[in-house]
């Protein structure tokens, strides 16, 4: 079976006969009920589409996680037995082993050594001394701005304003939902 192209679509005619139709009823809704009705109801459509699909889209990753934990749960012990016996067989220098399907072993992980502040006046006042490195700076841009706001701005600092654009946009009501059945199948109109 020949794999399906990856093309993309260049024009109304090609979108269309990629399976997009527009139907005698669709046609009866534009003439009836304007161009702009029609359009953001059938955006809205894509978006409820959307949101069941994701809903579907959660359902089943849960499902698969489920299974994966069960796997563990059942067969991981047993598998983590096996593959250490796999490793010690094999020269028992090497902390993994690959499979066909995958690679297993075993990884050392943690015994890194971090600082952990207990008291802040204490440390600051010692790290300006012995390690100003160890000291972090930074203004904050919001703030600044938000003072000059009723003046002008500090020394070393300017406003700028990004420029006003108009855009077009379509929006679907909220709260629209996808006829049809709950499980996700066809709609109905």
């Amino acid at each position: 079976m020949p794999e399906p192209e990856d093309k993309q679509l260049s024009t109304v005619d090609e979108f269309i006969a990629d399976g997009m139709e527009i139907t005698e009823t669709d046609l009866q809704r534009i003439e009836e009920n304007g161009l702009a009705e029609w359009f953001l109801g059938e955006l809205a459509m894509q978006d409820a589409l959307e949101e069941k699909i994701k809903a579907q889209y959660k359902v089943l990753l849960a499902q698969v996680e489920a299974s994966r934990k069960a796997i563990w749960w059942v067969y991981g012990q047993d598998f983590q037995i096996e593959v250490n016996r796999d490793i010690q067989a094999a020269d028992g220098k090497k902390k993994s082993k690959d499979y066909f399907t995958g690679r297993a072993g075993f990884r050392t992980t943690g015994g890194k050594s971090k600082a952990v502040v207990t008291d802040e006046v204490q440390a600051m006042a010692s790290a300006e001394i012995l390690c100003p490195d160890a000291i972090k700076r930074s203004l904050k841009p919001s703030v600044l701005a938000e003072y000059a706001k009723d003046g002008e701005p500090l020394p070393g600092t300017t406003i700028e304003t990004t420029p006003q654009v108009e855009s077009f946009y379509p929006a679907r009501p909220s709260g629209l939902e996808l006829k049809g059945t709950d499980d996700g199948g066809s709609t109905d109109d």
